[in-house]
């Protein structure tokens, strides 16, 4: 079998998932020590993900959806995440997992990714 397919024949066993990040009370400015901390650990925890395959992107949103009449969730939404995972249980736990959530810097929302 060609690299390729072997590549494409993974992730056919894979799903696809995206991570809405919504940012809370707790969150702690990267300018503060605590905050600094906190994203060296994110950092971490991401590089781990990557290099075992399961997070795709990971990065703060850049659409413009704090206009009138936006939902109040995605107003809230500040980093998306793009992961594969075998099942929906290994995507919840990936999210969860991550520190940002675990501080209670920010809350992950799970979804699936139809592509």
């Amino acid at each position: 079998m060609a690299p390729f397919e072997k590549i494409s024949a993974s992730l056919r066993l894979r799903e696809t998932f995206v991570i809405f990040a919504e940012r809370l009370a707790g969150w702690r400015s990267p300018a503060t020590s605590e905050g600094r901390e906190e994203l060296e650990r994110n950092d971490q925890w991401a590089a781990k993900r990557r290099a075992a395959g399961a997070l795709l992107f990971v990065g703060p949103r850049d659409f413009d959806s704090n206009g009138p009449g936006a939902p109040a969730l995605v107003s809230r939404v500040t980093r998306l995440l793009v992961l594969h995972a075998a099942t929906r249980r290994d995507a919840e736990e990936i999210a969860h997992e991550d520190p940002f959530h675990v501080t209670g810097f920010r809350k992950n929302h799970l979804h699936a990714w139809s592509n």
